[in-house]
């Protein structure tokens, strides 16, 4: 076997070699498409599960810090008035 056909026979297997590779990529890459958008979709079901479990516990909680909390005039008189400490008021 001469050089040159030695040389072209090692550089069709390395053709060969980088096409398969690269079909193997390309499977790769749509895999891990598939993967990501299963992933996304997911997440966001898992959102939707979320938010809707949770939304009137948060309500609540909401509705209670409002009725506790007192507007700023209100907190000012409160201060003024029952005598308390400014740095230690929001302290409840």
């Amino acid at each position: 076997m001469t050089e040159s056909s030695a040389s072209s026979c090692t550089d069709s297997r390395i053709l060969a070699a980088l096409e398969r590779q690269n079909k193997t990529l390309l499977e790769q890459t749509e895999i891990y498409k598939k993967i990501l958008w299963e992933s996304q979709t997911t997440r966001r079901s898992q959102e939707v599960v979320r938010f809707a479990t949770t939304g009137p516990l948060l309500d609540d909680v909401q509705a209670y810090a409002r009725s506790k909390q007192l507007g700023f005039i209100e907190t000012v008189n409160t201060i003024a008035t029952e005598r308390r400490s400014f740095a230690r008021f929001g302290d409840g």
